[in-house]
């Protein structure tokens, strides 16, 4: 009898553990890279986001081709609450609409002007219905 509840037990427990191993290893391969170039002033910048799993996303502004956002890039501006950017460009400027500002990168070198416009919670939600008629985009998209 209690030779069964031990192989019960130990049967659950791998179980239990496989489904983590499992859970751990897809949230690892389910990474969702987003990438735009936008072209301003003969220089070319890239919107990237990057998820994974369900709490873990960021945004970066940079002019790096490669998809692959890191927290350590000196010339990105980075978004790490991963949040929707709205964003204009007039002549040399970047107009960047956002919740919360990016520290201006060490390492950018750059002609083009990136101006952050910080944006309170009421005024985004109006931007996400609006932003089309104020001759704004939007990234990411989805």
């Amino acid at each position: 009898m209690i030779r069964k509840i031990v192989y019960i037990i130990l049967f659950v427990s791998l179980i239990a553990l496989l489904v983590y191993l499992v859970s751990c290893f897809v949230s690892l391969k389910s990474v969702t890279r987003i990438k735009e170039e936008i072209k301003i002033s003969q220089e070319i910048f890239y919107l990237k986001n990057e998820k994974r799993g369900l709490n873990y996303e960021i945004t970066a502004l940079s002019k790096s081709p490669r998809k692959k956002i890191s927290y350590d890039d000196e010339d990105s501006f980075i978004y790490s609450s991963g949040e929707t950017l709205f964003y204009k460009i007039k002549y040399d400027t970047l107009f960047i609409y956002t919740m919360h500002k990016a520290e201006y990168p060490k390492e950018l070198k750059t002609n083009v002007v990136i101006e952050q416009i910080e944006i309170k919670n009421p005024d985004f939600i109006e931007l996400k219905k609006t932003y089309k008629k104020r001759g704004l985009s939007i990234f990411p998209t989805n």
